[in-house]
Order: structure tokens, then sequence, then C-alpha cells
């Protein structure tokens, strides 16, 4: 272990860059003017100028839209849940479409774990596409917009940066229900999102690398956070960093 004295704008700009190692099953965000025709947003955009008068009263709402029930519907988190009606799938969506917004599923996560998703989409929901939803907030291109796919166990956001202090345009869901079973076994057998320590004698070539096992964050309960990382999901700390502003 080892003590880093940071002050509080190196504190803040340290976790951020290692929140990006965190999630690495996801791309990192392309930032500021960093964009290229193939990324995820640029096809939000061509997904959107493709989109009928018919499919946007449907799938394609203000930045600031409540709904109902559920708040506001860009923010909105669940482990199971549809954002809108029309599944990618079916017939609402034309085959172009459909492409696209593959295109963007893909292009919002890491290349090594297209296969991973797809498997956990296979097991939880039939597959790719079959209970998949998606919403488009804002105009696609201007300054404020953000893309959400929603599933069983899978939400995934791409908002080019276009929400201020918001890592991945807001909050990430993805989990895996490999045998149907609801509740999963200690050893996690099958699961594509295994983290933390492998049962002794079942480390093997497909665990995940320790790199993509890191997490940083910021309490001001240090020592129950430690010990739930540690001795309930079976993690190692590696640094603690203090505020140069205040007192270890």
């Amino acid at each position: 272990m080892s003590s880093i004295n940071f002050n509080r704008r190196k504190f803040m700009q340290s976790t951020g860059a290692a929140s990006i190692v965190a999630g690495a099953a996801l791309q990192a965000p392309l930032s500021g003017k960093e964009k290229s025709q193939g990324n995820p947003e640029n096809i939000v955009k061509r997904l959107y100028d493709t989109l009928t008068e018919t499919q946007k009263k449907v799938v394609a709402f203000d930045w600031n839209h409540m709904d109902p029930s559920r708040g506001l519907l860009r923010t909105r988190i669940a482990n199971n849940w549809h954002i809108t009606k029309p599944t990618l799938n079916s017939k609402f969506y034309t085959a172009e479409q459909q492409d696209m917004i593959r295109m963007i599923y893909e292009g919002l996560l890491a290349p090594a774990w297209h296969a991973k998703f797809d498997k956990q989409q296979e097991d939880d929901t039939g597959g790719f596409g079959e209970t998949n939803n998606i919403a488009i907030f804002g105009e696609p291109g201007s300054e404020q917009f953000e893309f959400v796919m929603t599933s069983r166990h899978l939400t995934l956001r791409a908002d080019g940066n276009t929400t201020d202090h918001v890592a991945f345009g807001g909050p990430l869901f993805y989990g895996h229900d490999p045998h149907g079973t609801f509740d999963e076994e200690p050893d996690h057998d099958g699961n594509v999102f295994v983290f933390g320590v492998p049962l002794r004698g079942k480390a093997g070539r497909d665990q995940l690398p320790g790199r993509l096992q890191h997490i940083v964050f910021a309490t001001t309960q240090l020592a129950d956070q430690v010990s739930f990382f540690t001795n309930t999901l079976g993690f190692r700390k590696s640094d603690t960093v203090f505020d140069s502003d205040k007192d270890p």
C-alpha cells in the first residue's frame, strides 16, 4: 500500500481517469471535438436524421422530458426496463436503422467485449435486439443530446460529453444471469461480468485481468468502504489518497 498526497483538483482529475479504467468494458468517452464519422455520437445523428415524424413521436424526446411515472427519463436506471416500447428487431425500425443502432451499440463497447455483451443478451433476453429499446433526447449534433439503450441487465448511453460532470452521459447498468436461476452461486459460473478475487483453484485464462478490476472512490467513511470492497467483494487496497487541504 502507498499513501499519496494530492490537492483536491488533482484528486478529482485522477479519480476521473481511474473511473474509465474501472469501466474498461466500455469505450472511453470522446472529449470536446474529438469525433469521427464512425463514432457512436455521429451515428446517433445519422440515425436521428432517418427517423420519420411518426417514429420521433415515439422514441425522440426533449432534453428535459419528464415521464409521468418515471421522472426525468434520460436519467432513469433499472436492472430490467424499457425506455420506449418498440424493440429493435421489430418492424418499427427499418433495416438501415437497425444496422445503425447495432453500430452505436458496438461503438460504445471495447471491441474485445462485443462477444461477451452479445452472450449476456443471448442468455438474458434471447439475443440482441429482441427486447432492446432506445430513446434519443435533445437533437443529435447540437450542444446537448443523449442516446439511451435499455433491456434486461443493460443500460448504455451515448452523449458525446454534452452532459457536464457526468461520465458516460449518466448511470449505466450491465449484469448477467447465465443459467436463468436469478440467485447466482458464489463462483459466478458463466457470468461474463465477474469482479473480485476468484475462488481458490478456480483461476484460469478466462478470468478478467487485474486492470479491469480497478475501482477508485472518494468517501468520508473510508473504513466502512474499504471493509466492504476487501472483505465482501474480495478486492485488495492498493493506494490511499488524502486531500492535502485536510488532515489524513
